[in-house]
């Protein structure tokens, strides 16, 4: 079964989302898409959500305020490691 977790973001937050520039980029864990996140937003960047794909079908969606909770939860981790 391939299990893979894409991450949704602008590389600089925009004052309107209408102009802004998505990009995905892919990871094989959840750990790693939320390191990659806890970096882009460190350096100004947004990241708007994380879609876990089994094989090539959509399974589950982080984004909102889940999404925000889960950054910075990671980056409590990371901090105390």
């Amino acid at each position: 079964m391939n299990i893979s977790f894409v991450v949704t973001y602008t590389k600089t937050r925009v004052k309107s989302p209408a102009t802004a520039i998505e990009y995905d980029r892919s990871f094989p864990t959840m750990w790693a898409a939320l390191n990659f996140c806890v970096r882009l937003t460190a350096l100004g960047g947004d990241a708007l959500l994380i879609a876990q794909y089994i094989g090539d079908r959509e399974d589950a969606a982080l984004e909102g305020q889940s999404l925000s909770d889960a950054i910075e939860h990671q980056r409590d981790r990371i901090e105390a490691a």
